[in-house]
Order: C-alpha cells, then sequence, then structure tokens
C-alpha cells in the first residue's frame, strides 16, 4: 500500500511540474474568486497534513512494550513505519505536504496571470474607443 500511495504521489507531482510550466508559458487562466476557493482548501488540507506529519514524529518515538528483545524488535520496526525509513508515513505526508505548498503558489501564480491579462486586455479596449 505505501508503494501505491507513493506511486500516485509522484504521478501528482509530475503532473504540478506541467501545471506549473503551462501556468508560466500563460496557457492556464484561473478565475481569481475560484482560484482563492481552491487555495483555501489546499490551505486546510495542508493544515491536516502537517498535524499527521507531527503525529507521525510522535510515533517515532520508542514504543513502551517492553525490554525484553521482542517488545524491542516490535517497537524498533513500527517506529521506521511511521517515519524515518524509506516509504515510511512520515516520508510520504512530507512529500505531499511540499506538494501542496507548491499547488499554493502555482495557483498565486495563475491569479497573478489572469489578472495581468484582464487588465492589459481592459487596457486595450479603452484605447482602442
Amino acid at each position: 500500500m505505501a508503494m501505491s500511495a507513493l506511486t500516485s504521489l509522484n504521478r501528482s507531482v509530475e503532473g504540478m511540474n506541467q501545471l506549473r510550466e503551462d501556468v508560466r508559458a500563460g496557457k492556464v487562466k484561473l478565475d481569481p474568486a475560484a482560484g482563492e476557493q481552491l487555495k483555501k482548501v489546499l490551505t486546510e488540507q495542508e493544515a491536516r497534513a502537517l498535524k499527521w506529519q507531527r503525529e507521525a514524529n510522535r510515533l517515532e518515538q520508542a514504543l513502551p512494550l517492553g525490554n525484553h528483545w521482542v517488545g524491542q524488535q516490535m517497537a524498533e520496526k513500527m517506529s521506521k513505519r511511521a517515519n524515518g525509513a524509506p516509504g515510511s508515513f512520515g516520508e510520504q505526508i512530507g512529500l505531499y505536504i511540499q506538494e501542496l505548498q507548491k499547488a499554493q503558489v502555482v495557483l498565486d501564480e495563475a491569479i497573478k496571470a489572469t489578472k495581468g491579462a484582464d487588465s492589459g486586455s481592459a487596457s486595450n479596449l479603452r484605447n482602442q474607443k
């Protein structure tokens, strides 16, 4: 399941990179009000993801499963799955947070590009009168 989530996240990263290129090339226009609504949703999702990340960090601490070798090995195994090991929840949620932040930047760029295009079009119309 972890690899499936990581694969899905990697596809999202690729899509975000393409969207960023399209915004910068002027291929994407976004209604500012819709962009602000979307940004609000992304900000809320980022807050939830940061909470999940804090929980993963908390789970990284050694669990009190006893001083015998089985308890110690299980505590270590669970800790690595929560955070620290490649493919761990903590690693994936960190990447997810980064992509949410990048998405917010791309949204800002798209909103600014649309506002700039709209004001340029309005100026051209005024000049044609």
